[in-house]
């Protein structure tokens, strides 16, 4: 039986945000998120030793693609010489991090790898690029949009772009792979509930799978941030309202701002919750089983979505919001010396999430870099993923950020990729240009 605690209807209105006096940080037709500003983006303290995490990046993307890349199928293996058939988000995230790579390098390197990475999810997936999973769609939605950021100027192919009866859906002028994001995006608001919430999974999930009334963080906050980066891309408002939307439904039903006691158990301010389910009897949300579950990749979605909304609107609320919940997860997550030793070592699906969290994370560091205590958390728990969890082979990395290392050969494609992507991510905050202006 189901374990569960009444939330109240969230057919009460959502809260409003108070617009503060916003200030563009998107030059027109701009896809980037970040400012034009540029401001010194040498790290504001060094927690173990001295870094140059662009090194490290381009021998991690040199350790990911020298042991996963299979230049038949154009995709990662699983793992070292393994399938590379059959995962979707996985191979999302590996886009992503190959067009991160880029960016982190200052460079095209590895731009020909993405053209062919894009061709072999074509080969896959044929002209059906929808997933059954909302937050998998998100994914690969970001994952494009990473690459279009990264200039990545000689993609011979894309993904067809689906029909859509969506009316935000931008002109021909607008780059194919941002109109593959486009589909996406408008097929997962279709899956907006009359209580709220977009549903984790749809009906093409099946049977056993399929929960009409479950909402959880990882949809709501994928779609959240593909929308601002949508928006970021076409300035069409419609992005904009759904981003804030989505936001705040995830805020007032996912996050207790202020903490709580959910089933017996006492949380702090700023814990974000996995899901809910809708109750049609009682017309009330419930955590079942797994809905109170804590993940850092539940933590690292809500900051990176607060972050974009910050940067889009200039609302310091959402920056307030983000801070909030980075420091819960700092409290939750960090264990000795800081590192996350021990946390999200399955493998699997899970190995993912602590790259999407640090990747997350390290957003927000780019605005508030003058905080020490996330400063230190991040290049804390990199500098021992980098000493620690680095196998034999250079360039790849475990799942236990504290050491000791496995094997290179036993690695999932997921861990290899968490670490790649905080490297690559916080290369960076390293060299990019950031917003100078905070409130």
């Amino acid at each position: 039986m189901k374990k569960a605690v009444e939330m109240g209807s969230c057919n009460a209105k959502l809260v409003k945000r108070s617009m503060m006096t916003a200030f563009s940080v998107l030059a027109a037709g701009s896809i980037l998120s970040t400012s034009e500003v540029f401001a010194d983006s040498t790290p504001t303290s060094q927690a173990n030793r001295p870094v140059n995490y662009q090194t490290e990046a381009t021998t991690a993307v040199q350790g990911l693609i020298g042991s996963y890349w299979n230049s038949s199928g154009n995709q990662f293996e699983n793992t070292p010489g393994g399938s590379y058939t059959g995962n979707y988000w996985w191979e999302a995230n590996g886009l992503y991090t190959l067009a991160d790579a880029d960016l982190a390098t200052n460079s095209t390197a590895y731009s020909s790898y993405i053209n062919h990475f894009i061709a072999g999810l074509q080969n896959q997936y044929g002209t059906q690029m929808y997933d059954s999973w909302n937050d998998d769609e998100g994914w690969l939605g970001i994952a494009l949009m990473q690459a279009v950021r990264a200039k990545v100027t000689n993609l011979s192919t894309a993904f067809p772009v689906v029909p859509t009866t969506s009316s935000s859906m931008s002109s021909s002028s607008v780059p194919a792979l941002v109109q593959d994001a486009e589909a996406l995006q408008a097929d997962i608001e279709n899956s907006w509930t009359s209580e709220g919430g977009i549903t984790w999974d749809k009906p093409s999930a099946g049977p056993s799978w399929y929960n009409p009334y479950y909402r959880d963080t990882a949809a709501n906050m994928t779609d959240t941030i593909l929308s601002t980066e949508l928006y970021a891309a076409t300035h069409n408002e419609s992005y904009l309202a759904d981003a804030k939307q989505v936001f705040d439904w995830e805020w007032n039903t996912l996050v207790l701002p202020t903490g709580g006691n959910v089933n017996g158990t006492n949380y702090q301010p700023g814990t974000v919750m996995d899901g809910v389910d809708w109750n049609p009897q009682t017309q009330q949300n419930t955590y079942p089983n797994g809905g109170t579950a804590q993940w850092t990749y539940n933590y690292g979605t809500v900051v990176g979505a607060a972050v974009e909304l910050f940067k889009l609107t200039g609302d310091s609320t959402y920056l307030t919001d983000a801070k909030l919940v980075a420091n819960a997860a700092i409290n939750q997550f960090a264990k000795a010396n800081d590192v996350m030793a021990g946390v999200e070592t399955g493998g699997g699906d899970g190995g993912l999430f602590k790259g999407i969290f640090m990747r997350y994370m390290i957003e927000l560091l780019s605005l508030d870099r003058q905080n020490q205590n996330l400063d230190n958390f991040i290049q804390t728990n990199l500098s021992s993923l980098w000493d620690n969890d680095q196998t034999s082979t250079a360039g790849v990395f475990g799942n236990n950020w504290a050491g000791p290392a496995p094997s290179a050969s036993s690695v999932d494609l997921t861990d290899e990729l968490s670490a790649v992507m905080s490297l690559t991510h916080m290369a960076t905050y390293q060299h990019r240009p950031i917003l100078a202006l905070l409130p």
